[in-house]
């Protein structure tokens, strides 16, 4: 019954690329003040908002190995902290459904996906389910990409951590991560959408193995903020709820 009362004509709505300017109780990414136009800070890094202008400039692309339910949103959203010439990077990527249908087991032997998608995703395939109940509005995964800060600027991937289809923590390398027009990859391979899987730059870069990519730069990275996080229950850097992975960038 707990699913029932999930009101489904009320889902808060993603961010979109060109969003009009967030009203005055909408906080930045967490605490991160935005530094004003040429200042510098007092440890010699960078300003805020020019670490945000460095992750906006780093493309980053979602690749689906395999097909599975739900639109992927056209804007990913991120935090980001900075120690010495390391940037972490957390990205929350935004599903609009998990449906547990496709190439996989529970979908051949039928059964399982019906179980699961009567009463997890749907409530008798026609109320929102105990995911939206438990969770929150749509399906969202994460993941925290680390990168070395060059002298000119320039970013490079050093390594990644996400979740399996288990929710088990996986370490990616810059193998997994980096394509060779230098953007940064990763892949979900299961119908519950976690980023760990391997290999996602080569997967990217071969079109015979029938992989899907949507790439993300410029106003499509935006800063998380507390506004976002408590509208589809992320949590926060002490109490992260939702695409945990993610999070591990502003610890």
């Amino acid at each position: 019954m707990i699913a029932v009362l999930v009101d489904p004509f009320h889902a808060p709505g993603w961010p979109k690329a060109f969003d009009a300017t967030p009203s005055a109780g909408a906080s930045r990414t967490f605490g991160v003040r935005p530094a004003q136009a040429g200042e510098l800070r007092q440890d010699g890094q960078l300003p805020a908002n020019a670490e945000e202008a460095l992750i906006a400039g780093q493309p980053l692309c979602v690749v689906s190995k395999h097909a599975s339910f739900g639109t992927l949103a056209d804007v990913v959203l991120y935090v980001h902290s900075r120690r010495g010439n390391e940037l972490s990077v957390g990205y929350f990527v935004y599903w609009s459904v998990e449906r547990p249908w496709g190439p996989n087991l529970p979908t051949y032997t039928l059964l399982p996906s019906l179980a699961i998608d009567s009463a997890y995703t749907h409530f008798f395939f026609l109320l929102p389910g105990l995911q939206r109940a438990l969770y929150g509005a749509g399906d969202i995964e994460g993941a925290t990409v680390i990168y070395e800060v060059g002298p000119d600027g320039t970013l490079e991937a050093k390594g990644a951590y996400a979740d399996d289809e288990l929710h088990d923590g996986v370490e990616l390398t810059p193998r997994d991560l980096l394509t060779k027009d230098g953007k940064v990859a990763l892949m979900t391979d299961v119908w519950s959408h976690q980023l760990g899987a391997p290999g996602a730059a080569s997967h990217y870069e071969r079109e015979h193995e029938h992989a899907e990519a949507s790439c993300f730069s410029g106003p499509t990275l935006k800063p998380l903020t507390s506004n976002t996080a408590r509208a589809f229950r992320l949590g926060s850097v002490s109490g992260p709820l939702r695409a945990r992975p993610a999070w591990r960038a502003a610890l």
